[in-house]
């Protein structure tokens, strides 16, 4: 028999053993035990909410897992791609190929590792399967200046002139991302200046030369470089520019001032050339080459006989020292020949230059060459033709017999 109690605990909320909700009034057993019973909106929430819980905790492995995949992926390919890059600078191309296809394994499409892959097969001579990579990474990337430039040495070792300009001008024109372009473009311009200067294509060469000095930074050093270039081609006066230019950053520039003085030298400007060269012993080591040529310029300046402003003394004191020294290496040189000077004529180019020198030889003094100074032409005359014929005889002239070729040279007379 049921208590008597139950209808009024029916008629109020309490709670279901099972699960602890509360029981609806009038409900003798929890609706949500009941067999068949559906789930209510909230139940359904909180199993979605466990559901992207458990998702999200599997995506966050999953992501983690996959990172720390990469990471170790990408540690293996760089730890072969310095085991490559140390290989290559020890000139072991061939094993620093084998790293850098390595480290490609484990990253494919890195085009760092593929350049250095590329350079490591140039230089083992695997020419065309380094081209192969290069005109790859191109394709990729046209404007990309270090595979340019590394196509542009490749054509300039096949002498392909054409081929090596294009890619030569596209790297110094090109990205040089995440580097410093400009010390890179001026490289690269340096290494097609003597490209085209080794197979003679002068006018080009000395058009990137211009081309790059115009665009120098106030480097003294710099400057000095391209000063040196010019004075090795021969282009003295775009030579002397530079130098100076290097001298306005730093005045103490020992190649600046020792080439600015090969300049005006050999622009037959011999002041200013000692002048600088007289800077460079004073503030460096004294070059035995230097001092020559310091000494040299000291000796034309004190035989030049025609230099403006000489009083008249003075120039007749200088080509009668002309007139002895051409004397003496016309002597030298027909002893060195074994050829006697002052016997009977035989006729030898020698013994007939000697001939007009004793007929000379009364008259180049000092008093005679002050009263008649239309001497002064006709002694440095001999001179010229002495010093032309022992240098093709006794060859080129030292000392102070360089000086005096140098003097008749500067003025016509050789």
């Amino acid at each position: 028999m049921a208590p008597a109690h139950a209808p009024e605990e029916s008629a109020r909320d309490r709670p279901c053993p099972k699960c602890g909700r509360l029981i609806p009034r009038g409900s003798l057993e929890c609706p949500r035990c009941l067999p068949g019973a559906l789930p209510r909106p909230h139940d359904v929430e909180a199993v979605l909410l466990g559901s992207l819980l458990i998702l999200g905790l599997l995506f966050a492995v999953t992501g983690f897992a996959t990172r720390l995949y990469h990471a170790q992926q990408k540690a293996i390919a760089q730890h072969w791609f310095a085991k490559g890059q140390q290989e290559l600078r020890a000139g072991h191309a061939d094993r620093a190929v084998v790293d850098f296809r390595t480290a490609l394994v484990y990253q494919r499409d890195n085009s760092q590792i593929e350049l250095r892959l590329a350079q490591a097969l140039a230089t083992a001579n695997r020419t065309d399967e380094a081209r192969s990579y290069l005109e790859d990474l191109r394709s990729r990337e046209p404007e990309n200046g270090p595979v340019n430039l590394e196509l542009g040495r490749l054509a300039a070792r096949q002498g392909d002139l054409r081929a090596a300009l294009t890619y030569y001008r596209s790297a110094i024109y090109g990205d040089w991302a995440g580097q410093d372009a400009a010390p890179e473009r001026r490289a690269a311009r340096l290494e097609l200046y003597h490209f085209l200067m080794s197979h003679g294509a002068t006018a080009e060469a000395q058009a990137e030369l211009m081309t790059l000095a115009a665009t120098l930074p106030p480097d003294p050093n710099l400057h000095a470089q391209v000063g040196q270039l010019f004075l090795d081609a021969g282009e003295n006066d775009q030579a002397l520019k530079e130098f100076q230019s290097a001298l306005q950053e730093d005045r103490h520039n020992l190649r600046a001032l020792v080439g600015a003085g090969e300049a005006e030298f050999r622009l037959g400007r011999y002041s200013p050339a000692r002048a600088y060269w007289e800077r460079a012993l004073s503030y460096g080591p004294r070059n035995p080459e230097i001092v020559r040529r310091f000494q040299i310029a000291n000796a034309v300046l004190s035989l030049d006989p025609y230099a403006p402003g000489l009083p008249a003394a003075v120039r007749g004191h200088r080509v009668a020292e002309a007139f002895r020294l051409a004397m003496a290496r016309l002597t030298k040189c027909a002893r060195a020949r074994g050829e006697s000077l002052g016997g009977p004529e035989k006729g030898t180019p020698l013994e007939s230059l000697y001939g007009r020198g004793a007929r000379l030889r009364p008259r180049a003094k000092e008093a005679a060459l002050r009263r008649d100074p239309d001497l002064i032409t006709a002694v440095m005359d001999w001179v010229a033709d002495v010093e032309t014929l022992t240098a093709s005889y006794c060859g080129p002239a030292q000392g102070l017999d360089e000086a005096l070729v140098l003097v008749v040279r500067e003025h016509g007379g050789a």
